[in-house]
């Protein structure tokens, strides 16, 4: 069973000056000018395998049917190819778009939709794993320069985060 949602809007923000780093007596803290420089944004698909812990995911510029079944496609190779895949999943419109019923169709009895309630995406876990993201290091990637690098700070091995005890690293490509 995998709990899977997408986090768009990952932002490319570069800074216009240099952070100031602490200095005791002087500076108890980093420092950062409030003025920055945009420079896009990125979207994370992905998924934790509620059996495992393991984060599946993906980083693209957009979040379409195309990158939802690309991201599906990835599940499909991860397990052995007699398991039934359940997803959790929210209603969004990709997930039950003309290309991904399509796509379904060809893998029959593989996938299982479980859909979340409307307004009720904080039953979905993977809800969990973003917040926790967003608040530890997502915040802080306000150096990246480009939406190359935004990918590159959520890459396999750059990120292990702790829920509920137990800890598991983003794999991204």
């Amino acid at each position: 069973m995998i709990c899977y949602d997408e986090k768009p809007g990952i932002q490319a923000i570069g800074t216009t000056g240099q952070d100031r780093l602490a200095v005791p007596g002087k500076y108890p803290s980093l420092s950062r000018d409030h003025e920055y420089i945009r420079h896009g944004t990125v979207s994370l698909l992905s998924g934790i395998d509620l059996h495992t812990g393991y984060v599946h995911g993906l980083i693209r510029d957009k979040h379409r049917s195309t990158e939802f079944i690309e991201f599906l496609e990835k599940i499909d190779m991860a397990y052995p190819q007699d398991w039934k895949i359940r997803l959790i999943l929210d209603n969004h419109a990709i997930h039950t778009s003309k290309q991904t019923m399509a796509w379904l169709k060809e893998k029959p009895n593989r996938f299982d939709f479980i859909f979340t309630p409307k307004h009720g995406s904080w039953l979905n876990l993977i809800e969990t794993f973003y917040s926790k993201m967003a608040r530890s290091f997502l915040r802080h990637i306000k150096t990246c320069l480009s939406c190359v690098n935004v990918s590159s700070c959520v890459s396999p091995g750059r990120r292990i985060i702790t829920i509920n005890g137990r800890s598991t690293s983003i794999t991204c490509v």
